[in-house]
């Protein structure tokens, strides 16, 4: 009885697969991002996930670019929001700085794009579990998987 309980409520989605998510974030950020890892002033990371559930109007979910053919039927996907947090050591004051975030959003465990400086739309967004599909990222101020980086 407990599975069909499942079932009904879940629909067709998934749990992400929180592991998968984050190896596949870190192998990004260190591709794109390598002066994170390769800086001398880099002294440790940590990694937070902010996992809920978006509605979208097609089967396209956050991916939908305009010009792909997806089903127009309502579909619920996993939204996961991965933050790196990483400390940089001050060497004039011999502190850490501890306020280095970059973001990375996944629809499903596909990875959509990366926010390093995020603009207060961002925060609100994530505060009210509304996060903008991949077309319309640019408006947090970054470029998606697609695009270069800067940091």
């Amino acid at each position: 009885m407990l599975d069909n309980f499942i079932k009904q409520r879940r629909g067709n989605m998934r749990y992400p697969d929180l592991y998968y998510i984050e190896k596949v974030f870190l192998e990004e950020v260190k591709k794109a991002y390598s002066k994170i890892f390769d800086n001398e002033k880099t002294k440790g990371h940590s990694i937070t996930a902010d996992v809920f559930v978006q509605n979208w109007c097609n089967t396209a979910t956050g991916f939908d670019l305009g010009n792909s053919v997806s089903g127009q039927a309502f579909t619920q996907e996993y939204t996961t929001v991965m933050r790196l947090h990483w400390w940089e050591l001050d060497k004039k004051t011999g502190t850490f700085e501890p306020w280095n975030f970059l973001y990375g959003v996944f629809f499903g465990e596909r990875p959509a794009y990366f926010c390093t400086n995020p603009t207060a739309e961002f925060e609100k967004d994530l505060k009210n579990r509304r996060m903008k599909p991949q077309k319309e990222a640019w408006v947090y101020g970054d470029k998606s998987l697609n695009g270069e980086y800067d940091i």
